[in-house]
Parts: C-alpha cells; structure tokens; sequence
C-alpha cells in the first residue's frame, strides 16, 4: 500500500500540465481538482494501512506521525490551518471561504488537501521517491518551457504555457530551479551522468523560463538569491576546487562580473538592445509612472490602511476569510486605482498583506513563523551539505522575494511544501 501512496503522490507531477476547458478557471480549477484528488488518495491509502496494512506499514506511518507531532515547523504549519479554519468559520462569505472564489478555487478545502500531501511526503517518501519526484519535475519545466517558446513563436495570444498568467509560471520554474539542481549534485554524487545532465538543462530551462515570463519579482529575488549564494560560496567555500580554481575565486569573479554588468545595464537600460531581451525588457522599463507598480503600491498602501481602519477585533485577529478579499476591496475601493488598473481585485499582489486581510494578524503570525522555523532548518542543511544548502538557500530567497510582489496559487504552495517536506527529511535522514 506504500508504493501505491507513492505512485499517487507522483502524480503531482502532472499538476502544471492539467487545463480543464469545461471550468470556471481553465488554468487552474483543474490543477487544484488534481491536488483534491491527490490528497483524497493519499490520505484513503494511511487509512486502509491502519485497517488492513501490514504491521511494518502501520509502524512506519507511525513514525512519519511521530515525526511531524515533534516538528515545530509542521505544527506551526498545521496550526496555520486550525486558524485559517477559524477564519473561514467566521468569514464574511464562509461558502467562498471554504470552497474557494470561482476563479481562484482554493479556500480552507484546498488548503486542507495541501496539507495533507505535505504530511503525506513527510510519511510516504524515501530517499529515491524524492529522486524520481525531482526528475519527473525537472524533466517536466523543459516540456513547459517548450511549449512556451513554441506558443510565443506561433504567435498565441495567451502563451501562458498551461498556467493561465506568467506569475504562476514564473513560480513554478522557481521550484523547477530547485529541483534541477538537486538532481544534479546529487547524481553527480552517484555518477549518474544521464541525470545529472538532465538536471543541468532544466536548470537552465527553468532559469530561462523564468526570463520568458518577465516577472519583475520572482527576477530580482533571483538576483539578490545569486548574491547571497556567491557571497556564501566565497565564504564557506575555500576549499572546493571547481577547474583547477578555487570556489572561492570562481565567486568572487561572478560576483565582479554581475556587478560589471548591473552597472552597465542601469546605465544603458533606455538603450533599444535591452528591448530584446526577455524579461530585462520589463525591468529596463521600470520608472516612477508604471501602472503596474503604482497599482499594486495603491493596492498595498489602501489594503493596510482599510484593514486598520475597518473595526472590529475579529476582522483584526482572524481577517475576512479565505478568498474574501474581493469583498474587502469592493467596501473599500479607492477611485484613484482605476487610472492604473480597471480590473477587479481579488488580491493585493502581495503574499503578506493578502494573509493580513484574509486571516488576520493570527494567519500572518503563523505564516512569518513558518518562514522562521524554515530557515532555521535551512542553516541545519546547509552545514550538513554545502551544495544543497545553497540550493535550498537560493529558492527560499527567490520565492520569498517573489511574494512580496505576487501571491502563489496551490501549484506553486505545493512546490514549497515539497521542499519543506525534502528539507525535513534531509536533516532526518543525517541524523540516523
């Protein structure tokens, strides 16, 4: 029954890949129908091993239980559900709340079923599941990134790659950076070349995907992800002897070199060349008068300042509600948005403030201590393997960085639980 609970979290996979035309929401609603399915099976596989399992297979759950009940992280985790149930009890609209607004389909139920596969990684996954997931993943961003260029040459108007809006894919391919780069210290460990080729091509698909989507935010956490990395890598990184140099030297040369170009690119980035050049073409175009920087700085200034002036000590501690938001923004709608954005808002384009309107000062507490514990057990990684903890390092600083100008959707969480999930089992399988 554990390798049938595996191969349903497998199917994870296949999440960025799901389009569902008969939806509300093609581009997501069937992606999160995926997730529920996922979940459903996972969770239906724990119950018939305690009913009919095998005893190995119930002492094993057992563990994994154990496990996640002394894991401050995952139970500051599960605490953010037991709030966000809270939340959704007292919402403005507790239907949406629960089973999400038509267009977003999360809400508490999506919530709940991304919890249990992240307790059902922590249970179910060994040392080569986390293998295959991340080979399956990685192989999969260099189908999407195909499809993309492919979309973007035939001229598609909505070349989205199956994600339905590039911050979602630009999200993703943050994950996919991840994984690829797993996959490639680690067969590179085991001297499997085939893999550790396909890691080092996804890793640059990803990276390039990431350029495609032109995402201001998910491209300057990579930039500050790379300095932070560099600077480490000098630092801790004397030792290493990467082509008959040092790490050292090869870092702080990157390092020179990335300052050169930053330099050259501020200076020049009106020039006609930087228009061609995806994704520094939209940051080239960054100035005081952008509609979509000032929209989502009205939509963050008016969203704190309406939240704090909106009365009543359960909108304060437990917020509106899970997708909710939509009815905050209308009571509280600022004329002055509509200059740069005519659209209705259902979100604030940042993780932290949507948190604050939509689960209270609770959800946001239990939110930025998650981000704690985590990088806490980044620190915990990182001096046990020097290569995945600069990979790890770079994905927590580039989707942290991410979601201060964007909110993620389940596909993206589900990326960032996986990683606590590997991250978690790391650290337990160094300990043993």
């Amino acid at each position: 029954m554990k390798r049938i609970a595996v191969s349903i979290l497998m199917f994870s996979a296949l999440v960025p890949f799901i389009v569902s035309s008969n939806t509300i929401a093609p581009y997501l609603d069937g992606k999160v129908l995926l997730i529920r399915g996922i979940a459903f099976g996972a969770v239906l596989m724990i119950a018939l091993i305690f009913l009919l399992g095998k005893k190995n297979e119930q002492e094993g759950v057992w563990s994994g239980i154990k496990k996640m009940l002394s894991d401050p992280l995952l139970l500051v985790i599960m605490g953010g559900l037991i709030l966000l149930g809270l939340s959704t009890f007292f919402a403005f609209d507790r239907v949406v709340a629960f089973f999400g607004e038509p267009q977003r389909a999360e809400g508490f139920l999506t919530f709940f079923a991304l919890f249990a596969i992240l307790v059902s990684f922590s249970i179910f996954f060994d040392k080569k599941d986390w293998q295959r997931f991340f080979v399956f993943m990685s192989a999969g961003s260099i189908i999407i990134v195909l499809i993309k260029c492919i979309q973007t040459i035939a001229g598609v108007y909505h070349n989205d790659a199956l994600s339905g809006n590039p911050t979602f894919l630009a999200g993703y391919f943050i994950f996919t950076i991840f994984t690829s780069a797993v996959v490639f210290f680690e067969n590179k460990k085991m001297g499997n070349h085939g893999l550790r080729k396909l890691g080092a091509w996804a890793f640059v698909a990803s990276s390039f995907g990431v350029l495609l989507t032109r995402t201001r935010g998910a491209l300057l956490g990579m930039f500050l992800a790379t300095i932070v990395c560099l600077v480490l890598a000098m630092i801790f990184g004397k030792k290493e002897i990467i082509a008959r140099r040092t790490l050292r030297f090869w870092s702080a040369s990157v390092l020179i070199a990335l300052a050169l170009f930053s330099g050259i690119f501020l200076a020049t980035r009106h020039a006609v060349l930087w228009r061609y050049v995806p994704g520094l073409d939209r940051v080239a175009q960054v100035t005081s008068g952008d509609e979509t920087i000032n929209s989502r700085r009205l939509f963050a200034e008016e969203s704190l300042t309406a939240f704090w002036h909106d009365g009543g000590s359960k909108r304060v501690f437990l917020g509106w509600g899970w997708d909710n938001y939509v009815f905050f923004w209308q009571k509280h709608y600022n004329p002055q948005i509509f200059y740069y954005d005519t659209a209705i808002a259902d979100r604030s384009h940042n993780k932290f403030i949507d948190l604050l309107v939509m689960t209270g000062l609770l959800g946001l507490t239990a939110y930025i201590s998650l981000w704690f514990l985590f990088i806490r057990k980044i620190i915990t990684v990182f001096k046990q393997n020097f290569n995945e903890g600069l990979v790890v390092i770079f994905y927590a600083i580039t989707y942290f960085t991410f979601l201060f100008f964007a909110f993620d959707v389940p596909m993206t969480i589900l990326g960032f639980y996986a990683v606590i999930a590997f991250v978690n089992f790391r650290i337990y399988e160094q300990r043993q």
